[in-house]
């Protein structure tokens, strides 16, 4: 048996630097002192500046005052700052000086049981050994208690000073709490928050301190790092980020670079807006950045120019479902998903699909994202203000929705309310959707018959709400856009329904007038374009149809059996030839409409005849037929198609670069006008 000491127990001291915090006090002090004698010479009156009358001596007096009560606010967080740090620096002071005092007696209680255990071995022996055992075993007991009572004041020590410093940091955060700057803890952006709200409560101090704020947010979002590292740098700014200024000085150091790369990380982590914290501060900023104004120019071409409608690539789309997930974050509003709603309908328009097809084909429709803002946010003048333009309303009703257009609904609904706004709403939309039914239009039909099914009833109802555009088109169809205007008009009022609505506010809205008659005439034509448009967009699309079981059989059945020789060959063929009209894939329609007969004049002069006996003036029937007719002529009839499929027309279905819109034979664009 040998005696062998354990070796002692560890005791190092606190985490903390005396001296640090002494020289923390020390300045603190100082800059409570400086505070104080600052204090008292604001006590004096404002009054005391020369030749300071009035609202001068009001302002004065104002900023004065502010300055007096942000000094005191200021003196009292650094007073309470000072007894906090000289608590906890004598608090470390007394429990290092304590460990040094356990040091050495554990020094002193080692030294003592080694000279106790050499007593205990033989020296003669060969090999030392024990002379005592139950001595040796006393000793070795001995010293573990004593280990065992200074480590458990060791822990206690440095438990109790833990505790002393989370309190320190409680008073440190209540104190910067009186001057913006509690939320972070003293953290590395608290003196940012610090300046930030003096920036904003201090007279006169200015908004470039606010635009070094934002561009030192920008800086620290864009610094090369793991995509973990930028998330924590926009949590950390989050709270600047929130005044107007600094967001949108940070949009403009960001620029469309450093913006663009910021979305594209939102858009490759595939999380939404409610998950992803990067998305959450982007939203805020940019939604903040709105509302600074003219205080900050330049952060409008920099939100504008973040999406390139251009570029072939899939990047873009990655930025796209990027912009989507930002606006599904709370604080992104109803400005910023306006201004990004047209973008990313320009980039669907130019490449002929929408983002989310051409990248993952999961996830949510930013698009749809942008108008669900929208309508949450309430605001009608905003609602109308992104639906009139006939551009925006081209993309929107070419586009499918998975939703069935529930998202453009609630917002068309929503713009209707928005007064005489709404009557850009119903021009731009009505434009955009009859520009490709008339003759020489280089598409066909662009309309998507599910999201018109849709939409048509709600803008039905704000144009009869809002009838004065229709009134102006049918007054002057020979303007520039009334064309294309009463071609949209034309399509809305195919149903019976729709053309009832319509034709009785129009009508309404012209009644007592001179022009009265006029507009009468030219509804009159209206509806009979109307019927065609009811009777021709069947038609076409059976005619397309029926051109495309054609082409499949002729690919399946009519090639294969031209391969076959001989008699067997011969029937196969006489086969052939009889089972295509059974299975309607001869080309020709089925059952082909009949084609609906204009009222014309005569229909004009009932319509004006409403009083049983009355006779009707010439001079009205005269302007009401005229109207009629300059209608008649501004939207001429097509030709019908023929009940038969030209060959050339038997191909399969192709798109004109446009989301979901087959290029149908027939274009009622195509041929000549035909008789009424």
């Amino acid at each position: 048996m040998t005696a062998v000491l354990p070796p002692p127990a560890e005791l190092p001291d606190p985490p903390g630097d005396p001296g640090v915090l002494a020289a923390a006090r020390d300045d603190l002090a100082g800059a409570g002192f400086a505070l104080g004698v600052a204090a008292a010479h604001l006590q004096g009156p404002a009054a005391r500046a020369a030749a300071w009358l009035g609202a001068d001596a009001s302002a004065a007096a104002l900023q004065t005052g502010t300055a007096a009560a942000v000094v005191q606010t200021l003196h009292d967080a650094v007073t309470s700052a000072v007894v906090a740090v000289d608590a906890h620096h004598d608090e470390l002071v007394a429990a290092r000086a304590r460990l040094s005092v356990l040091r050495a007696d554990q020094e002193a209680d080692a030294a003592d049981a080694q000279t106790r255990l050499a007593a205990l071995v033989d020296p003669a022996a060969q090999v030392s050994s024990v002379v005592d055992p139950p001595g040796v075993a006393a000793v070795l007991a001995g010293f573990d208690a004593a280990e065992a009572d200074r480590a458990a004041e060791h822990a206690a020590l440095l438990g109790s000073v833990a505790e002393h410093a989370a309190s320190t940091t409680a008073v440190l955060a209540g104190a910067l709490a009186g001057v913006g700057g509690g939320g972070d803890h003293g953290g590395p952006t608290a003196s940012a928050a610090v300046t930030l709200h003096l920036a904003v409560v201090l007279p006169g101090h200015g908004t470039s301190v606010l635009l070094d704020l934002g561009w030192e947010a920008a800086r620290a979002l864009t610094t090369p790092g793991t995509a973990a590292e930028v998330v924590a740098a926009a949590e950390r700014y989050a709270p600047v980020l929130a005044d107007p200024v600094v967001a949108a000085a940070a949009v403009v150091a960001l620029g469309r670079s450093g913006l663009t790369q910021l979305l594209t990380q939102v858009g490759a982590s595939g999380a939404d807006g409610a998950t992803d914290p990067l998305a959450g501060v982007l939203a805020r900023t940019l939604g903040a950045a709105g509302a600074a104004g003219d205080r900050v120019p330049g952060a409008a071409p920099v939100l504008d120019g973040v999406l390139d409608p251009d570029d072939p690539s899939g990047d873009p789309d990655v930025v796209a479902l990027g912009m989507g997930a930002v606006l599904a974050a709370p604080g992104a509003g109803a400005d910023l998903a306006a201004r990004w709603v047209r973008r990313l309908l320009h980039r669907e328009a130019a490449q002929g699909s929408s983002s989310v097809d051409r990248t993952t084909g999961t996830g949510p429709d930013p698009v749809a994202v942008g108008l669900g803002v929208l309508t949450a946010a309430g605001r009608s003048d905003t609602a109308a203000g992104v639906l009139s333009d006939p551009p925006t309303w081209d993309a929107l009703l070419g586009r499918t929705w998975p939703d069935g257009a529930a998202d453009l609904v609630d917002l068309v609904e929503l713009a209707g309310r928005s007064g005489a706004a709404a009557e850009d709403v119903v021009a731009a939309a009505l434009t955009a959707a009859g520009a490709d039914l008339l003759p020489g239009s280089a598409r066909v039909l662009t309309v998507d018959p599910g999201t018109w099914a849709a939409v048509a009833p709600a803008l039905t109802r704000v144009a009869v709400d809002h009838p004065a555009p229709l009134v102006a088109g049918l007054g002057s169809p020979g303007a520039p856009g009334s064309a294309a205007l009463l071609s949209g008009a034309a399509l809305l009022v195919s149903t019976e329904e729709r053309r009832g609505l319509v034709a009785t506010a129009v009508e309404r809205a012209a009644a007592g007038t001179d022009t009265s008659a006029a507009v009468t005439g030219a509804l009159v034509a209206l509806e009979d374009h109307a019927r065609w448009l009811a009777w021709l967009l069947p038609t076409v699309v059976a005619r397309h149809d029926a051109a495309g079981r054609k082409a499949d059989y002729d690919l399946l059945v009519t090639l294969p059996v031209l391969l076959v020789r001989g008699p067997w060959g011969q029937a196969l063929q006489a086969g052939a030839g009889l089972l295509a009209p059974v299975l309607h894939a001869d080309g020709y329609l089925a059952r082909p409409a009949p084609a609906p007969v204009p009222t014309g004049p005569g229909g004009v002069a009932a319509r004006l005849d409403t009083t049983p006996g009355a006779a009707l003036e010439p001079a009205v029937l005269a302007d009401a037929l005229q109207a009629h007719d300059e209608v008649a002529a501004a939207l001429p009839v097509p030709v019908p198609p023929s009940p038969a499929v030209a060959p050339e027309l038997a191909l399969p279905d192709r798109t004109d670069g446009r989301p979901g819109r087959p290029v149908l034979p027939g274009h009622p664009g195509v041929g000549a006008p035909g008789p009424r």
